[in-house]
């Protein structure tokens, strides 16, 4: 899979526990929070950025540490994750501005993991809030004589709890073509999947431009959306 040898892999994924380190479980009751964790650590992926081996960051929002404290940490329940500690109020899930605590408490906790990419964190957290749902993710580009042909997916809003294989604002895969020509951006039928993030990989297969040109009538041209660099699901 990835890189279990201890060479430096690239982030691929953030989840977040809530609670007393002995008593903590998923976090629950903030779902738009749960869903910026999870393109923070696409769009770092395509940054290039890294923690070392392991590509999974675990978050535990820890009520018991004092306010503004992080710890990171180098154990984790297999060599693919590390958890980080991170001080949040006791009742952050019932808070109006729950989303707000965890987007900063991730922030901190990453920028404590790579002070050294300060600049790219905080880069990479103003693209994540201003786009949130619209934000893309690139995983494949081809280039014929015509066209630059991309594939990309976005990462909606789950709700874990009730139903965790439907999405309150589903992800999305899209087809998207630019003319090398004129430099004109058409957009495909977007196309909901009901999987995690990391499950959109699964639908990364090489794109026949004999299949692009029968449906060329349901492109649609518009202006570029925000898009982030290529992303790898391993290494």
């Amino acid at each position: 899979m990835m890189t279990k040898d201890g060479r430096p892999s690239r982030i691929n994924d953030l989840r977040y526990f809530f609670g007393p380190e002995e008593h903590s479980g998923y976090l629950t009751g903030c779902e738009e929070a749960v869903a910026y964790g999870r393109r923070m650590a696409m769009f770092l992926n395509g940054e290039g950025f890294s923690m070392g081996p392991y590509p999974a960051l675990y978050l535990l929002l820890n009520p018991s540490m004092d306010p503004g404290e992080v710890v990171v940490t180098d154990y984790g329940g297999d060599w693919w994750q590390r958890y980080t500690h991170v001080a949040v109020p006791a009742d952050l899930p019932g808070l109006s501005n729950a989303t707000e605590i965890v987007m900063d408490a991730t922030v901190a906790a990453l920028r404590a993991i790579r002070p050294d990419l300060d600049v790219v964190v905080k880069a990479a957290d103003r693209v994540v809030r201003e786009h949130g749902k619209s934000l893309r993710f690139l995983m494949r580009t081809q280039t014929t004589k015509r066209y630059l042909i991309e594939k990309s997916f976005s990462i909606g809003v789950w709700e874990r709890v009730l139903r965790p294989q439907l999405a309150q604002h589903p992800s999305y895969i899209f087809t998207s073509l630019t003319d090398l020509s004129t430099g004109e951006f058409l957009d495909g039928p977007a196309q909901p999947h009901p999987f995690d993030h990391y499950s959109a990989f699964m639908f990364n297969k090489p794109v026949r431009v004999s299949e692009i040109e029968a449906r060329l009538s349901s492109f649609v041209s518009r202006e570029r959306p925000p898009t982030s660099k290529l992303v790898k699901p391993r290494g």
